[in-house]
């Protein structure tokens, strides 16, 4: 993790709140040998998710091509993307396009609304890659089918009358967060109204209340971290974020395979670094050895990892693609924040953004 600041703006907002964070007890950086580690862990499973994408692009959950097969496919292309070096394919290359080219083929309409965020979040992330790139479609309709799909609390559910749902808001607003820095122009009173509701379940302790069956004591905390540290300096307030942080590093919050909670592994690690935490280097440490520890190494299964979590149904393909985005979470926040901070130099730090749309 970088200690550079980053400049105006969102540098001097993030350092301030990452400061008042009381952070545990440091950790060094994985050392070399780690590091090593890591990075053939990360090829292991990269290389998995390679081997079983169809020839179409997408890839199936235990065996099913329908509309399971969408969320896997977004978060295996976010995983894809993360492992590149910027102006460099890395792994993604041909796979992440064949991918990406699904995706875009998918219309919202046809869409639940967590996918609906999911997609839009992997091809914005494709096309900041890529500005160019025609079969990525006009991102431009995502965002306005997304925006449209909000409940009466301009937030999101799971499913129309529910109430709203903190992971599913956080994919939307982490999907409307890429699509801005990919260059999509959107009113800065819509990111408001997203803090204002993300503030509202924020207690001062840090606990955000999740309806779980993953028994992880500050899931809630952890998956709406990422998007209000990337909220925070657009529309300068984030109370209680310090807070959220702290629930992380706590004790009994810390990675544990056992929990199986993998969605909330890979938004702490994510929004730790993105905070640029002292505590992140602790955590991503420990996230690191206890994927390790649980990465299949024999047979066609080598390098991917045991479908578990909320919903284990969903296969192995979403597990190796969020342990992987947890791998690559140092490495994905810095892109983040600097898309973020040259979108809002582009913008004169949100001016002129107002009630636009490109």
């Amino acid at each position: 993790m970088s200690s550079a600041p980053f400049p105006g703006l969102a540098g001097a907002a993030l350092l301030s709140l990452a400061t008042a964070v009381e952070p545990p007890v440091q950790t060094q950086r994985p050392a070399p040998l780690q590091a090593e580690a890591l990075e053939r862990s990360l090829a292991g499973g990269l290389r998995w998710l390679r081997e079983h994408q169809t020839s179409e692009g997408f890839w199936t959950v235990d065996g099913d091509s329908g509309a399971g097969s969408i969320p896997a496919t977004s978060l295996a292309l976010l995983a894809l993307l993360g492992a590149a070096d910027p102006g460099e394919e890395g792994p993604a290359g041909e796979p992440a396009r064949r991918a990406a080219g699904w995706l875009a083929k998918r219309p919202p309409i046809n869409l639940d609304v967590r996918s609906q965020g999911l997609v839009l979040h992997a091809l914005a992330e494709a096309r900041r890659r890529d500005p160019e790139a025609a079969e990525l479609g006009d991102l431009r309709q995502r965002v306005a089918a997304l925006l449209a799909a909000r409940n009466v609390q301009k937030a999101w559910s799971a499913a129309e009358g529910d109430l709203s749902d903190e992971v599913v808001t956080s994919w939307c607003t982490l999907g409307l967060l890429s699509a801005r820095a990919a260059g999509v122009d959107l009113a800065l009173d819509e990111l408001t109204v997203l803090e204002a509701w993300f503030e509202e379940r924020v207690d001062d302790t840090g606990h955000v209340p999740v309806e779980t069956n993953s028994g992880a004591p500050a899931h809630g905390a952890a998956v709406c971290l990422p998007p209000r540290v990337l909220l925070a300096p657009l529309v300068s307030r984030a109370p209680r974020l310090e807070a959220q942080a702290r629930r992380l590093l706590r004790p009994e919050a810390r990675p544990d395979w056992e929990q199986e909670d993998l969605e909330g592994w890979c938004a702490g690690t994510l929004g730790l670094e993105l905070l640029r935490n002292p505590g992140a280097d602790g955590w991503h440490e420990e996230a690191v050895r206890m994927l390790f520890a649980n990465q299949l190494a024999g047979g066609s299964a080598a390098g991917s990892w045991p479908a578990v979590g909320f919903a284990p149904e969903r296969g192995a393909v979403r597990t190796t693609a969020m342990a992987l985005l947890v791998l690559e979470a140092p490495r994905r926040a810095s892109r983040l924040l600097e898309a973020s901070v040259s979108r809002m130099t582009e913008v004169g730090d949100g001016e002129g953004e107002e009630g636009s749309e490109r």
